[in-house]
């Protein structure tokens, strides 16, 4: 085993685990390309919520501090526990510091600085996901994307509606019209999701309130800052 090694911890904000987690899976995808990188482990800390650990090894010494002057090619971002290790950090050329606990919106905005270090957008290497796999009962279920007709919040987690049946996944909705095909979901709510090729008719439920109706029966409620958007489908 490598005797060369840096160690990063973050937290994430309740609710914002996929989040953090759809990061590492990207910057996993970065590893390879990262000179004198021998591992990348990325896992979740059993036993503390929300909590992330990655660990690097390298060849050598010279790959390591390479690694955390962020040269040639590779960036470093440094979480540190208190603002005079960040100083020290800025020092040997680290591009971002985040003084822990690390929340999700400030990784966000450090990995973005790398990305456009690198001269890449950080959702570059990004495909929309095709399916899912969530639990029901003693099961792990696949649902494919293309089965979904909407999807609606419930506080933690999203519920999946595949016509009379429905399926709850650990995740938030802006997770999840990241995941999906922009082309494909329409977003019509702040808690609702909805596949376009369900979509059948815009209209007035009986309250008085805009509605989208649905090939299955259904009707999602339309939310008022998500007209514009609508109307712009709507109008193709």
């Amino acid at each position: 085993m490598s005797g060369f090694a840096v160690l990063v911890e973050m937290t994430a904000k309740p609710g914002k685990e996929a989040e953090i987690e759809a990061f590492l899976a990207r910057e996993a995808l970065l590893v390879k390309d990262r000179p004198g990188t021998l591992t990348w482990h990325a896992a979740r800390v059993e036993g503390e919520t929300g909590a992330y650990r990655v660990f690097d090894t390298f060849v050598d010494e010279a790959a390591r501090e390479a690694r955390l002057r962020g040269d040639p090619a590779p960036s470093n971002v440094f979480t540190a526990p208190h603002e005079r290790s960040a100083v020290e950090a800025f020092a040997v050329g680290v591009i971002n510091a985040l003084l822990k606990p690390v929340t999700l919106d400030r990784l966000r905005h450090a990995l973005e600085r790398v990305h456009g270090r690198q001269g890449a957008p950080l959702l570059a290497k990004t495909t929309s996901r095709s399916e899912f796999w969530v639990r029901d009962g003693g099961d792990t279920v696949r649902i494919d994307v293309d089965r979904i007709d909407y999807v609606s919040a419930e506080g933690d987690y999203m519920r999946l509606h595949l016509g009379s049946c429905s399926y709850l996944l650990h995740s938030t909705l802006s997770q999840l019209e990241r995941d999906l095909d922009a082309a494909a979901f329409l977003r019509v709510h702040r808690s609702a999701l909805v596949a376009k090729r369900s979509i059948v008719a815009i209209g007035r439920s009986r309250s008085g309130k805009w509605v989208v109706r649905l090939r299955s029966g259904g009707e999602v409620c339309i939310g008022e800052s998500y007209m514009a958007r609508v109307r712009a489908f709507v109008k193709g």
